[in-house]
């Protein structure tokens, strides 16, 4: 008899565990990610430490930027598992990055290199380089003031856009009533704020959601980027149908698509989607050249590089669209690429988990447009944290510009910062003598060389 019992006992925890963990599943598949880690974790609790449980438990905490506790659940998963899919421990690295346990990040990225070699998101690292960490948070020859904006709220606001002394971005300050299952936080709309610039102060008025009815919807729209005429707005929003509720695919997502909007009488209006969005893939992050002859966005579509690809379409003199082409491989890798910027100068901007960081995602700089086909540049600290640093914004003439972050000590889950960026210059004073006499010289060449041997800058002056 105690022997049934004890086994009915088992039976029983088996049925709880495993009936928790396939309903932890249904969230997890419709990004019900907080409601997911819950069940998750109760199964764990009832004795289920398979590696399904633990990774989609890392996953579950990665998706949602919380990385002390990704890093965790993939190192139970590492210790309790032998065979580990390569994608856990490249998550499993990020993590550890991104709360700066950089030793232990590169003992694993040295294990991930010898099971998954061609992965591009290789590219790049040096085991030997000690100072690698180092160079990323540090910029010595830049002075970089950034400022938390002070309409950011309790919940997600990011994406900084400006245009004629307004302040576009995307938030999650609205009604509370109806939430968004990945992070329980209200779906995002789109808010402006007035800003004036009194010789170089900036002042930011009250925020308030952008001036269309057409725009915002019940479900998440964001990012925009906006003609040089002021007359064309293009913005990311959820794919709905006609009668503005969600539209899935058939297993049940339902995916970002890229719309435009017309200024008429002060409004936007005239909402249309554009030609190259798919009910099976996403497409959204946009981004305009400065000729505005090329837009850019980012997509999870087939046949791209990665997780999410950037992607480049020309856009006709008569309002048509080419056939969007990926940027190809000096930019976009196995992981993430997101959030494109192109500034006045040409230079790209994009977020990436891809290339070589400091943990989630960061942001990077390329020549790639100029024709100049260099590895893209992390822009290092303070830009980028440990966290994720993406929707740069900036205005190439003055270095002053925003970016948003999930860091920490912000206001809400996701934050807009200001920067203003300032070349740090030293000034050098002396005497030539000669070597020998101690005899001031007139008429010489003063050169200033690097640790290369590289003449950085050279004077000459016949009298002193």
């Amino acid at each position: 008899m105690k022997t049934k019992i004890i086994t009915f006992i088992f039976i029983l925890g088996y049925s709880i565990s495993y009936s928790q963990t396939k309903l932890a599943d249904k969230f997890f598949e419709n990004y019900g990610y907080i409601k997911a880690i819950e069940l998750y974790e109760k199964a764990v609790e009832n004795g289920d430490n398979s590696a399904h449980v633990l990774t989609r438990l890392g996953d579950a905490y990665y998706n949602n930027s919380n990385s002390e506790k990704a890093a965790y659940w993939y190192g139970e998963a590492l210790k309790e598992h032998k065979n580990i899919d390569a994608e856990y421990l490249y998550k499993y690295i990020q993590s550890l990055r991104s709360i700066g346990k950089y030793d232990e990040a590169d003992k694993w990225f040295k294990e991930l290199s010898a099971a998954q070699q061609g992965d591009s998101r290789l590219k790049g690292y040096n085991p030997d380089e000690v100072d690698l960490y180092a160079k990323l948070t540090t910029k010595n020859e830049v002075i970089v003031n950034i400022e938390n904006l002070p309409f950011n709220s309790e919940n997600s606001d990011f994406g900084a856009y400006i245009f004629d002394n307004t302040l576009y971005f995307a938030s999650a300050r609205g009604n509370d009533n109806k939430v968004y299952s990945w992070n329980k936080e209200p779906f995002l709309d789109l808010f402006e704020v007035p800003l004036t610039d009194d010789n170089g102060v900036i002042t930011y008025g009250s925020s308030a959601e952008i001036s269309s009815s057409a725009i915002n919807t019940e479900y998440h729209e964001a990012s925009v980027a906006i003609t040089n005429d002021g007359k064309t707005l293009y913005f990311t929003r959820d794919n709905i149908n006609k009668r503005n509720k969600l539209k899935y695919d058939n297993k049940g997502t339902t995916h970002l698509k890229l719309y435009k909007a017309t200024l008429e009488n002060d409004q936007w209006s005239n909402v249309v989607e554009l030609p190259f969005n798919d009910d099976v893939y996403s497409t959204g992050h946009p981004a305009l050249s400065p000729d505005n002859k090329t837009l850019y966005f980012v997509s999870d579509r087939e046949g791209g590089l990665g997780q999410s690809d950037i992607y480049a379409v020309e856009i006709n003199d008569d309002g048509t669209y080419g056939e969007p082409e990926n940027l190809g491989e000096k930019i976009n890798t196995e992981g993430r690429e997101m959030f494109p910027f192109v500034a006045k100068d040409n230079t790209l901007y994009f977020s990436s988990d891809g290339h070589l960081n400091l943990g989630l995602l960061d942001i990077f700089k390329s020549d790639i447009l100029k024709g100049i086909r260099t590895e893209p540049e992390n822009m290092g600290s303070p830009y980028n944290s440990g966290y994720d640093d993406f929707a740069f914004f900036m205005d190439s003439e003055t270095e002053k510009g925003y970016f948003s972050s999930n860091r920490p000590n912000g206001k809400g889950s996701d934050d807009i910062y200001s920067f203003n960026a300032q070349q740090c210059k030293q000034y050098i004073a002396g005497v030539a003598r000669d070597s020998k006499t101690n005899i001031i010289l007139t008429g010489v060449m003063v050169r200033l060389i690097d640790e290369t041997g590289k003449v950085v800058e050279e004077f000459h002056k016949r009298r002193w």
